[in-house]
């Protein structure tokens, strides 16, 4: 669901010419498809933290991560305005 809102929102929000908004998608998807296996593999490796396993650690400091950085574009994009 969230594709059809951001493709939306690029088109009728940033003005983003059609073809664009969908490269941009096609890129995101593109990108998630290469790493996913390579963070999959890392995640393998490691025999995680704070007695959470390798799976909950991953997606502990993924999360904060997350967290963080949309934080800050938050931040970022107030300010602009």
């Amino acid at each position: 669901m969230w594709f059809t809102l951001f493709i939306v929102f690029l088109q009728y929000i940033i003005h983003f010419q059609d073809a664009l908004a969908g490269y941009l998608l096609l890129l995101g998807q593109l990108v998630d498809a290469a790493w996913t296996p390579v963070v999959g593999y890392l995640c393998d490796l490691t025999s995680g933290f704070c007695r959470l396993g390798r799976r909950k650690s991953w997606h502990l400091v993924g999360s904060f991560y997350r967290l963080f950085t949309r934080d800050a574009y938050q931040v970022h994009m107030h300010s602009a305005h």
